[in-house]
């Protein structure tokens, strides 16, 4: 699975555009947290679903703690972006 086992460029190359959209989503909430918060929830779920597909056609140990921490990072961000809001009277 991905590039070091496999040589698979097409890995590599969205390992690359998570992350760089990972540190993107930690910049944007240091001035907008909503915003920040709403982008880095996009790339947790888009990383959490695509490990779950893998998981779900091969299942392995690697496939299924990535999945498993991208939803709870996901969960996390959530919790986080609605404890901010204020509540109106």
């Amino acid at each position: 699975m991905g590039y070091v086992s496999k040589g698979s460029m097409a890995s590599l190359v969205a390992g690359g555009i998570s992350g760089v959209l990972a540190l993107v989503s930690f910049a944007v909430a240091r001035k907008c947290p909503r915003t920040g918060f709403i982008l880095g929830l996009v790339v947790a779920v888009g990383i959490g679903t695509r490990f779950t597909l893998a998981y779900m056609k091969t299942p392995t140990d690697l496939a299924l703690g990535i999945a498993s921490l991208s939803f709870v990072l996901a969960i996390l961000l959530l919790v986080t972006l609605f404890s901010g809001q204020k509540k109106s009277s």
